[in-house]
Parts: C-alpha cells; structure tokens; sequence
C-alpha cells in the first residue's frame, strides 16, 4: 500500500534497460549543450 491507501505498484530497470537509459541520457545531454549554443546570447557561451 502507498502512503495515500492506495495499492502501489513498484518498477525496476532490467539491466538491457539501464543501458538503454545511459544512450538516452547521452544523447538528450549533447542536444541539451547544442541548444545552449544556439540560444546563448551573441558571445556568451554555455
């Protein structure tokens, strides 16, 4: 049960999914910089 009485269902990664999880958050954090530099103001850099 969950704190709220509710019944709680509880998830965990398998190890294919951890290393899904790392290519993923690899490439989210190379869009996440590209970005900054495009939005960065003229001569500012993230």
């Amino acid at each position: 049960m969950s704190p709220n009485g509710r019944r709680a269902k509880y998830y965990r990664l398998t190890p294919m999914g951890r290393k899904q999880l790392v290519v993923a958050q690899s490439k989210w954090l190379r869009f996440v910089e590209a970005m900054g530099r495009i939005l960065a103001p003229e001569g500012r850099h993230a």
